[in-house]
Formats: structure tokens, C-alpha cells, sequence
């Protein structure tokens, strides 16, 4: 039952989906800072992600010289870096999510497409928001509505499961059900949508000094929504096929649940209600953590791969093996991308800093004195 947590892992790209509109907004709307140019809006945040990519997929190609193993050829070259060799311009266009099903360079990185396209979507939003934000979220309050039944004539149209099931024997299904419908951006439009509004709240309302009955209602209900998504396929992963219905409404209520969740996280965390939860999230060696992360999302595959595609043996994969290799690839992970973190990813963010950040921020802080002088006088 609790080993869902491990497989059932389908709408944790959606917590850094809601993350990431939220910050979006939050930060733009709570220092007041002024419009910024669409092409510094968007080039910023591009340059952020892609070179790294590009570096990882340089690494990844070259890898091919260290051809070992008896299925390196097969599962490792042919499934994996002949993608990168063929189809690596995807990646830089941002793009790579709409390949077909026949394979994409490094699939794990669909994420920083479906990001970089709603976060362009966002930057039209986010200037209308602040002429008129009644009309903005009034639109984003029915696009999260529309998202949810429109996920559900998705799932029942293509005859989906309710998620990838760990009883599937036949690859081909698993991954039928990412291209249609995880890889895409409209299945997570309304988690972005979600994190829209949670950020132009916090940033705009006043702190709300909640009671104890509301508090304790509002954390029930998130424990209840992120269980249920959790968990509720237990049954269908124990070998109970899922009607239509069910993997209608699974499909369409289980990334707003999550992200209804998180959205009751953030606020009582931000408003300093946020308890033990609070406490962990707030633990300082998280942020030299979070400074590796992104080159460890796009360096831990890839090692993983390496690793099983030059085994001369058959593997024995039972719990021990498998704590030993989580250990190991962790260790490892961390380690090469601090590495490459300094090789690559800090001295282009250092470099943004300069060319791109400091005029933006200039700005922000030059109106933000001027708001200040004015209202003194």
C-alpha cells in the first residue's frame, strides 16, 4: 500500500509547475516591480535552462566512446544517445515534448519544455493582471475549471488509465500514456493556473489570522487530497482494472487535488502557520541542495543508465541491491553535479546577473524609490 508513494509518483512535476507560476507572480506583484520586456522576460529564463541542457547533451553524445557491456548497444546508444545525435535541436528549441512516440534526446527534460512554453504564456497574463486583474482571474478560476473536464474527455477519448500502472508488462502502453498525456502542456495548465492565483493572492491580500477549527479543516482537506491522489491506485496497481469513469475522474480531479494541496502548504508556511511541515521545508541544507538540483535532474538519469547499460551480468534486484544503488546513485549524482555546477551552470547564471538581471532589477528598484519619494512628499 505505502509503496504508491514510490510508484505513483504522476503529479509531482505538477508541484513545480504550481512553484513556478506562483513564483512568477509573487515576485513580480509583491515588489511592484515594472513591466518587463518580453524579450528580457523570456531570454532570461531560457538562458538559464538551455545551456546546461545543451552542455549535458555534448557529455551524453560523447559518452558513446565508452561502449561496454553486452547491451550498451541496444539499450544504452540506440534508445538513448543516437536520440540526442539525431533530434538534439529539439531540445534547444524547446520543443523535445512534442516528439513522437519513437523516442526524443534525454525525455526526462519534457519538464523544461512544458515550463519555458507556460511560463511565455504567463508573461501575457501577468501584464494583463495588473490592469485587470478581475478579468485575469476570472479567466485563470475557468481555465482550472475547464482543465478538469477537459482532462476527462481526454482520458475517456484515447481510452487512458488512470496513470501508468506498475502491472503493465508492455512498455509501449506506459509510454502511449506519457506522450498523450504528460508531456504535453494543456494537462498542466491548471496546475500553472493554480500557482497564478496562490502567488497574486499572497502577494496582493492581506495576512488572515486564521482560527484553529479553520486551520485544522484546511490541513485535513490537504491530507485527504494528497492521499487520495497517492493512493488511490492501489487497487487498480494490485490488478483491478479501472472503468472509464474512474480513470476519468482520477485523470481529471488529481493534479488540481495535488495542487490544492500544495497551495495550503505554501500558505500556511508563508503566513508562519506552517508547524513541523514548516520547520523541515525551512532546514537551511536545503539551499545548498537546491543550488545542485537542477544540474542533478538533468545529470541522475543519464548516470543510471550508464551504470545498468555496462553490467556483464544478470542483476539480483532484490531490496538490499536496490538500497545500495539508490545510496550510490545519490552520492554520485550530487557529486558530479556540483562539478558541473561550477563548470557550466554558475558562471552562466553569474553571467545573466550581469547582462540581463541587474538592468531589470535597476529598474524595479529605481520605481520602487520613486513610489517611496512620492508618497513621503
Amino acid at each position: 500500500f505505502f509503496f504508491q508513494i514510490a510508484i505513483n509518483s504522476f503529479a509531482a512535476p505538477d508541484t513545480f509547475f504550481f512553484i513556478s507560476g506562483f513564483l512568477v507572480v509573487y515576485s513580480n506583484m509583491k515588489l511592484n516591480l515594472p513591466k518587463i520586456p518580453f524579450v528580457y522576460f523570456v531570454l532570461y529564463r531560457y538562458l538559464r535552462l538551455v545551456p546546461p541542457i545543451m552542455f549535458i547533451i555534448g557529455v551524453w553524445i560523447l559518452s558513446a566512446s565508452i561502449d561496454q557491456g553486452p547491451l550498451f548497444k541496444e539499450h544504452v546508444f540506440e534508445e538513448f544517445i543516437d536520440h540526442c545525435d539525431k533530434l538534439w535541436w529539439k531540445n534547444i528549441l524547446c520543443i523535445n515534448n512534442y516528439s513522437g512516440v519513437d523516442g526524443e534526446c534525454m525525455p526526462w527534460t519534457w519538464y523544461i519544455a512544458v515550463d519555458l512554453q507556460l511560463y511565455v504564456l504567463c508573461y501575457f497574463l501577468l501584464n494583463i493582471l495588473r490592469r485587470n486583474p478581475k478579468r485575469v482571474l476570472f479567466i485563470l478560476k475557468t481555465t482550472v475549471v475547464a482543465s478538469v473536464f477537459y482532462l476527462m474527455a481526454y482520458y475517456v477519448h484515447y481510452d487512458l488509465p488512470p496513470v501508468p500502472f506498475l502491472i503493465y508488462i508492455a512498455p509501449k502502453a506506459s509510454l502511449y500514456y506519457t506522450k498523450i498525456a504528460h508531456v504535453r502542456p494543456d494537462p498542466h495548465i491548471g496546475s500553472y493556473c493554480v500557482g497564478i492565483l496562490m502567488g497574486y493572492y499572497i502577494a496582493t491580500q492581506k495576512k488572515i489570522n486564521l482560527s484553529r477549527s479553520k486551520i485544522f479543516i484546511g490541513w485535513s482537506l490537504s491530507i485527504l487530497f494528497g492521499g487520495f491522489v497517492v493512493f488511490a491506485t492501489y487497487l487498480w496497481n494490485s490488478g483491478r482494472v479501472a472503468t472509464t469513469l474512474e480513470s476519468a475522474l482520477y485523470g481529471g480531479f488529481h493534479r488540481l487535488l495535488w495542487c490544492l494541496m500544495i497551495s495550503w502548504i505554501t500558505y500556511m508556511c508563508i503566513n508562519e502557520n506552517g508547524g513541523v511541515v514548516q520547520s523541515v521545508l525551512s532546514w537551511y541544507g536545503f539551499v545548498p541542495l537546491g543550488r545542485l538540483t537542477y544540474m542533478a535532474y538533468l545529470l541522475h538519469p543519464i548516470i543510471i543508465i550508464l551504470c545498468f547499460g555496462r553490467f556483464r551480468h544478470s542483476i539480483a534486484a532484490d531490496q538490499m541491491f536496490l538500497a545500495y544503488a539508490f545510496i550510490s546513485f545519490t552520492f554520485v549524482t550530487y557529486f558530479l553535479s556540483f562539478i558541473f555546477c561550477m563548470i557550466c551552470e554558475a558562471p552562466i547564471t553569474a553571467l545573466l546577473s550581469v547582462l540581463i538581471s541587474s538592468k531589470v532589477r535597476k529598474n524595479g528598484v529605481n520605481s520602487i524609490k520613486k513610489r517611496k519619494e512620492s508618497f513621503s512628499v
